[in-house]
């Protein structure tokens, strides 16, 4: 098969001869060893070439060594299945608006609207080309707002890309086309910086109609791109570190995927896969990207806990995996057998049944030598070939089999989240037939469902009535001052209150399924002390029970002293095991307050006896 035939083959649910292998940037430094000359395919040493030409008035020459480049390395010299195309640089830019202001650093006049700046600066020594200070920085929200305002008026006007920006597309596809699979890039996200995720927090409408802006320009993208012969895009954008997604998942749900949705959609309506990149930890993101209907997931980050095979078991196999191969320690530090471990590893983790490209996580960077990436090519074609390595004499019929079950646990799984996310409306009843009569039996059958919240609440009103009801009786008989009864009564009514709010949490908690479960067994414990601190601790300070107090004064004493150590120590630790799980299984907002607590109450306890 041709590399064109086995991507397509993998896009179709279909099984190739062999894993494809593909890559979406392989930067000009390590083009340049492979070739053996200076190269010019990508990266923050490309950046920096392309502004010194293009100020240089060397675009022509620019794109025909970009194009050439890039289809000696990707076809000629290591005959991968996939090339990577973009647009280039319009005929007659010049970059009128970009100066050196100093070695290898760049201002960037108008980014933002006239009077604005940014300031990109290329390092030697690692290849990284990066915004260093811009107004965004300076000004923050500010900027933005107005910026953002302005982006929103270009969404009416039709977007035509120049002939010229496609000269790279056209040439490759001409000369290699036939042969190798085009892939076009395409990005659409919320920066992760600062500024960006304030706004998010303080103005969201300024990041809706950003995102807008973007689909707006992606759709044409993605139009321009499958019109001139491309085979898949490369689309996502950054959203996660290795601590997981930058931002919630509900945000991401209510605000980000409904875009995404729809591009997603629009690119299935052309003919072409989506595939969804983003480096960082997206597992809480899963059940959104199968909801959006992307076809695959790419830069698949290990260095953040992805896993190829939980990938695959997840999505199942008709959903494609683009990676498989660590680019952050594995290419840089590996020797050839554990970077052929790896790439074993991948093929038989997400390659048994097709679905597999095999890629790097990210990309080819500075830090990656040439020789390392030769033996994942080497060990790829070694491990890749189906037949002999994968399928274990699986028939076609018995894959497709396959294929219908892991459809329909997806479908099962996807329709249990949607009854755990939000509750079905009620059907409408049944017309009653003519002259039918209701019976009274009939309608007694009908029971109210009691939930645990109806039960902790009535058990709530009862308590509360009772604790005051007695408190008062107790004060009449005792002849109480008025402020001391209410006073205690006061004090069990909010031993009371705690008690019904974190047995709920408690119950909730140990009730869900497994899979369902939102705080780690660290925090409940945290929960449990906090609500034995509070009896322990009232019913101590305030006498509550006069007996009691005289017999077990000193053990109630010591015992809420030790809950409350114990609730601190839990909560806090239960925090920092959900963290490192990237998960929400915390407390979150209230381990903060009951952290905040025990400081101050510690402070009050001991600095005023």
């Amino acid at each position: 098969m041709t590399g064109k035939e086995r991507i397509k083959a993998v896009l179709a649910h279909k099984i190739p001869d062999m894993v494809p292998i593909a890559e979406q940037l392989i930067v000009s430094k390590v083009a340049k060893e492979l070739l053996g000359r200076h190269a010019y395919t990508g990266g923050g040493e490309y950046n920096n070439d392309e502004i010194k030409m293009l100020k240089g008035g060397q675009r022509e020459f620019l794109v025909s060594k970009f194009t050439q480049d890039v289809l000696e390395l990707y076809h000629t010299k290591l005959d991968l299945d996939a090339i990577p195309v973009g647009f280039v640089p319009h005929k007659d830019e010049k970059l009128p608006l970009v100066m050196e202001t100093e070695a290898f650093t760049y201002r960037y006049e108008n980014v933002y609207g006239p009077g604005t700046f940014e300031t990109r600066q290329f390092t030697p020594d690692s290849g990284e080309f990066f915004v260093v200070d811009s107004s965004l920085k300076e000004n923050g929200l500010a900027v933005l707002r107005k910026w953002v305002k302005e982006l929103e008026k270009g969404i009416s006007r039709e977007i035509v890309y120049d002939p010229s920006q496609l000269e790279m597309i056209d040439e490759i596809n001409k000369k290699a086309g036939g042969l190798k699979a085009l892939m076009g890039g395409q990005a659409m996200n919320i920066p992760m910086n600062q500024v960006w995720l304030q706004a998010l927090v303080d103005e969201p409408k300024i990041v809706e109609i950003f995102l807008d802006v973007q689909l707006y320009w992606s759709m044409a993208q993605v139009k321009t791109l499958a019109g001139h012969g491309v085979d898949l895009i490369l689309g996502g954008g950054d959203l996660a570190s290795n601590h997981g997604p930058v931002y919630s998942p509900m945000t991401f749900k209510e605000v980000v995927a409904p875009r995404f949705k729809t591009l997603v959609d629009y690119c299935h309506k052309l003919g072409v896969p989506y595939i969804f990149r983003t480096d960082g930890d997206t597992r809480a993101l899963w059940s959104s990207f199968r909801e959006i209907g992307v076809d695959g997931l790419g830069e698949i980050d290990k260095q953040a806990g992805m896993d190829v095979g939980e990938i695959r078991n997840y999505f199942g196999k008709d959903f494609i995996i683009f990676g498989g191969v660590d680019c952050a320690k594995t290419l840089v530090f590996g020797s050839k057998e554990q970077i052929s471990e790896e790439v074993k590893y991948a093929v038989e983790k997400a390659g048994a049944g097709g679905g597999l490209i095999l890629s790097t996580s990210n990309c080819v960077h500075w830090n990656v030598p040439a020789q390392n990436y030769l033996w994942m090519i080497e060990a790829g074609r070694q491990y890749g070939k189906y037949e002999e390595k994968i399928n274990h004499g699986d028939t076609e019929a018995q894959r497709d089999a396959q294929r219908k079950t892991d459809a329909a646990l997806v479908e099962e799984e996807e329709k249990k989240e949607e009854r755990a996310e939000q509750k079905a409306p009620a059907a409408a009843p049944a017309p009653l037939p003519q002259n039918a009569e209701v019976k009274k039996e009939d309608l007694k059958k009908k029971k109210r469902k009691i939930t645990l919240e109806q039960i902790v609440t009535d058990v709530y009103l009862i308590g509360t009535l009772a604790v005051f009801w007695i408190g008062g009786m107790i004060g009449y008989f005792r002849k109480l001052a008025p402020v001391d009864w209410i006073l205690r009564c006061a004090a069990v009514q909010l031993m009371l209150t705690v008690g019904a709010v974190v047995a709920t949490t408690i119950i909730k908690t140990i009730k869900t399924p497994e899979e369902k479960r939102q705080l780690n067994p660290v925090s409940l414990l945290g929960l449990a002390f906090f609500l034995l601190y509070w009896i322990f601790y009232l019913t101590w300070d305030l006498e509550l029970y006069p007996y009691m107090f005289v017999r077990f004064g000193k053990f109630m004493k010591i015992s809420w002293f030790v809950s409350s150590i114990a609730s601190l120590a839990f909560t806090s630790i239960g925090e920092i095991i959900s963290r490192e799980k990237s998960r929400n299984e915390g407390l979150g907002t209230w381990a903060v307050l009951i952290i905040i607590w025990f400081v101050i109450f510690y402070f009050l306890y001991y600095a005023m006896g």
